[in-house]
């Protein structure tokens, strides 16, 4: 309701004499500046004590009351109500209340009346009103009046009460009263958004803590496992290189022992095919070694980048299978020199690792012809290099679980086949593309086809 239609209300109620309604009007006029200043002192607070000292200070010093109080009711056997702001003449008075509503004797007075009930209360006469009997004394000496108690509440629960003293009788009238409780409405208000506020200051902050910690574990944790990582890696490298050591040792002893079988005749053919085999079996266990060493080293990010010419790679790389012992082998490439790729040192494994395995997968002669072609895909030119032969071929079934190995989840500590998994992880870490094919489509008995597909870079 506006300001001046509260006035005229007042007035209308008050029809006696011109100067006691002039002076309703000025108590109304009076309590309303208070609830004004309540709700301007609810938008400046910072906190939930200084709003409840702002709010007895208004009260006292534009309501022109003798004394303001509020109080809290305490989660205690019997529910004291403790003080925790006030304003105006007091001289211990608030002190010495000992307000408790579960007290027979404190816990009936206009407060304990006005925190029970949820209502306001008022003693218009302390001197003549019964509830004040334990504290008309004191009361009167410091020139109390009359009173008004009016309850604060906080979702839906009565938790204090504000109490107004003034030094006149009758102090409190039906329009000042329901200003006032208006205010104590608005306090309860201010109360709420405080606390909602300071609640949900307190869940950030919590919320940060958590964060904080849960960070400062995984930091604990990420750093113990790259310490773990670290030792693991290490006793790989060192037992690789060991194991490897050993076997080329034995390998060394048994192509003796082989050569000098063959040449003196004390092995028969079975003899001499056991020790061939052996000779494979450990050359095929370094082999792996190998190829497990580069691969943790590529991981590692030890082997850097480099533009290289891949015709000349791939020369190289027939160059290696020119002489195969025991068998005919014959590596045609027609590979012209000028196309750059990105990759590293271990691109010429990749193709190594191919032939190896066509040669390793076919009895008999054989014969692997390497081809480029230029082509593109979504924007990217790629080399697309083929590797075909004319040995067994690989059955459909195989081929769809070629690349199992590279699933952590169904792979089994064995070396066979780790070669076209080291092909396809090496050509994946060189943002290129990897697959098998036949050589004749529709016809594995026909050979196979390996393509691998490598970005090209521009000159």
């Amino acid at each position: 309701m506006a300001r001046n239609a509260i006035l005229k209300e007042s007035a209308a109620k008050n029809s006696g004499p011109c100067g006691h309604a002039e002076e309703q009007l000025l108590r109304a006029n009076r309590a309303f500046k208070v609830l004004s200043g309540c709700q301007g002192a609810m938008i400046r607070a910072g906190d939930e004590a200084a709003l409840l000292k702002d709010i007895c200070r208004i009260i006292v010093d534009v309501g022109g009351y003798r004394l303001a109080w509020i109080g809290y009711i305490e989660n205690d056997g019997l529910k004291t109500v403790r003080p925790v702001a006030r304003a105006g003449h007091d001289e211990g008075y608030v002190d010495n209340l000992r307000i408790a509503l579960e007290d027979p004797v404190y816990g009936n007075g206009p407060t304990g009346i006005s925190l029970k009930t949820g209502k306001p209360y008022g003693a218009s006469n302390i001197g003549a009103d019964n509830a004040m009997q334990p504290w008309r004394h004191e009361a009167l000496k410091r020139g109390y009046l009359s009173t008004l108690n009016l309850p604060i509440i906080y979702e839906k629960q009565v938790i204090g009460a504000l109490a107004i003293y003034s030094d006149r009788l009758n102090a409190f009238n039906e329009e000042e009263q329901r200003l006032l409780f208006e205010m104590a409405e608005t306090l309860a208000y201010g109360i709420t958004s405080i606390r909602d506020r300071e609640r949900r200051i307190r869940a950030e902050k919590q919320l940060q803590r958590a964060n904080e910690e849960l960070e400062t574990r995984i930091r604990e944790r990420t750093e113990e496992l790259k310490s773990a990582k670290d030792e693991a890696d290490l006793y790989i490298d060192l037992m690789g290189h060991d194991i490897n050591n050993f076997n080329q040792i034995t390998m060394g002893f048994l192509e003796l022992a082989h050569d000098r079988a063959r040449s003196e005749g004390k092995l028969d053919a079975d003899g001499v095919d056991l020790l061939e085999k052996a000779i494979e079996s450990l050359a095929n266990s370094s082999r792996l070694i190998d190829n497990v060493r580069k691969l943790q080293r590529e991981k590692m990010g030890l082997y850097k980048p480099q533009i290289l010419d891949l015709g000349e790679t791939l020369e190289e790389v027939c160059a290696h299978f020119m002489h195969i012992p025991g068998r005919y082998v014959k590596v045609n490439c027609a590979a012209p020199g000028g196309v750059r790729v990105q990759a590293n040192e271990l691109l010429r494994d990749v193709f190594i690792n191919l032939i190896g395995n066509a040669i390793k997968h076919s009895g008999g002669p054989l014969l692997v012809n390497i081809r480029m072609n230029t082509v593109r895909e979504k924007g990217v030119t790629y080399c697309e290099v083929l590797v075909e032969d004319d040995g067994p071929g690989i059955p459909d079934e195989l081929k769809k679980t070629l690349f199992d190995r590279l699933n952590l989840a169904t792979t089994r500590a064995r070396g066979k086949g780790f070669g076209l998994c080291l092909i396809k992880m090496l050509v994946d870490d060189f943002k290129g593309k990897f697959r098998v094919e036949d050589r004749i489509k529709g016809d594995h008995t026909k050979g196979a086809r390996f393509v691998v597909m490598l970005p090209v870079v521009d000159k």
